[in-house]
């Protein structure tokens, strides 16, 4: 865990590695942040001991301190892995079930990172915290509103998150805070900070994606907007 400390600097906010490590990049600097939201509006150099450039993009997004500095840590070592791991990174989506939410999550982004000729560097793929539907293929409701948007979800099957995940993945996204509590819950203190509601990466004001089960098709449009605008997020996150 990279430990980071907040200091103002002309208006802006400047947050430098507390350990001072010298592989490490040793400060970021945000030249503008609206004191009333925290949000982040432009691109940030972060300068390396090696005097290289690394980029952390983060647009548009709206968090209090504590998840600027969880978010931070996050993009700092993620750039880090992917500069020293051939540029792979490795995405978990996961509802509860994981026959609705989670696979439309799955192959929306997927058809995303694929339009983006990402498709060799993420791995992409999805689970649930609960066993209800292991082996089943998304509902079905699901798959005819992605097949709509061009984005079929033909494939995919129903399993359970397991332990090996939490070191696998990057990037564990739970749709909605019951899920992200129960990921925690069954992690380690080791790689709970992998763990992020999907909707942080979304400029949108929402927290959590709804869970369509009991509704009608109109709820799994809504999911479909939601998972596009949070996929655009977490690419840009990424790329």
């Amino acid at each position: 865990m990279l430990a980071w400390c907040f200091s103002k600097i002309n208006g802006g906010l400047s947050i430098q590695n507390a350990a001072s490590r010298p592989s490490f990049p040793t400060s970021i600097y945000f030249s503008r942040i609206n004191p009333s939201s925290a949000e982040i509006s432009c691109v940030t150099e972060v300068s390396s001991a090696a005097d290289s450039l690394l980029t952390v993009r983060i647009l548009n997004k709206r968090f209090d301190h504590l998840v600027i500095l969880w978010h931070l840590s996050r993009e700092i070592r993620m750039d880090q892995s992917m500069l020293g791991n051939n540029g792979n990174v490795s995405v978990l989506f996961v509802c509860m079930g994981n026959i609705c939410r989670s696979p439309t999550a799955e192959g929306v982004f997927r058809y995303f990172v694929n339009e983006a000729g990402l498709g060799e560097k993420i791995t992409v793929d999805s689970a649930g915290t609960h066993a209800y539907h292991v082996g089943e293929p998304p509902d079905r409701r699901a798959m005819a509103a992605a097949e709509r948007r061009g984005m079929p979800l033909a494939g995919l099957k129903a399993r359970r998150v397991v332990d090996d995940d939490f070191e696998r993945f990057d990037y564990i996204i739970a749709m909605d805070e019951d899920n992200l509590m129960r990921l925690k819950e069954q992690s380690t203190d080791e790689y709970r900070d992998k763990i992020s509601l999907f909707l942080s990466f979304s400029v949108d004001a929402e927290t959590e994606v709804p869970d369509p089960y009991y509704g009608g098709s109109a709820g799994f449009e809504r999911v479909l907007d939601l998972v596009e605008k949070a996929s655009r997020g977490l690419l840009e996150t990424l790329s």
